[in-house]
């Protein structure tokens, strides 16, 4: 098993490994409320969302008909916007329309780009990548406006909102950003003898040195459990000898390393 890190805790042996085989990212790649996601690249869908990842162009294709019927009444609804690109409507043009789409954006959406930039493995975030072949924006990061006012029971979301639910949503995306770049971890506990006493995997990890991620945190939590439940059966055991009487040469020893 590759090990990344080693610590060692009072005797016990703390190691950090690469969690290759975790079951259930997948579902870690769930958006959950109260943000939603959207997002293809290369013909596979970026993110699981329970049935929800047509949301965002389903809004979207619903204004845009709305708003397309209201300015040119002649022409028929229709729920695909590709129709109105090629050019057998004349009069609204690609610019128009992406201009509509944005001012419905503008007015219901708190909304962040989504970038992927894929070259061997795969990563994204909500600010573009250099580069212009293996890089492109595949999707959206978003939530309602209706819905933050909800969140935060205000009749109004202001500056101070914006900033907050755009930063969590900022975090989301380094959040699958891991997933999709293999940062996700485990923890094994050993003592003296090398024999397993603990185990955790599925970490996925954002932050850096490796003594400030989670997987680090937890397994050191878990080493000074284990410690202080055996220091407390052998003060236990210790005590229960001298009540006994068992002479000194005959009782337990305990390694404080």
């Amino acid at each position: 098993m590759e090990t990344i890190e080693t610590t060692q805790y009072k005797g016990l042996t703390v190691k950090i490994h690469p969690d290759y085989d975790s079951e259930h990212l997948g579902e870690d790649m769930r958006t959950p409320e109260p943000f939603h996601t959207y997002g293809q690249w290369n013909g596979y869908n970026l993110f699981e969302t329970e049935g929800r990842d047509d949301e965002f162009m389903a809004h979207v294709f619903d204004q845009y008909n709305a708003e397309i019927i209201k300015k040119y009444k002649s022409l028929d609804y229709s729920s695909c916007l590709d129709d109105y690109y090629d050019g057998q409507y004349g009069e609204v043009t690609r610019e128009k329309a992406e201009a509509m789409i944005q001012k419905w954006m503008d007015a219901e959406l708190i909304i962040l780009p989504i970038y992927v930039y894929e070259h061997g493995g795969i990563t994204m975030r909500t600010s573009g990548f250099g580069c212009q072949w293996d890089s492109g924006q595949a999707g959206y990061i978003y939530m309602s406006k209706a819905e933050a006012r909800k969140e935060y029971s205000s009749k109004r979301v202001d500056n101070k909102n914006m900033r907050v639910i755009e930063e969590s949503m900022r975090e989301k995306i380094e959040y699958f950003a891991a997933i999709c770049e293999g940062s996700v971890y485990g923890y094994t506990i050993e003592d003296e003898q090398g024999e397993q006493l603990d185990s955790c995997w599925g970490f996925v990890e954002t932050d850096y040195p490796i003594e400030e991620t989670g997987v680090y945190m937890d397994a050191m939590s878990s080493a000074r459990h284990y410690y202080k439940t055996r220091l407390e059966r052998h003060i236990a055991k210790k005590k229960a000898e001298i009540i006994n009487r068992v002479p000194v040469l005959l009782r337990t020893t305990f390694s404080l390393v």
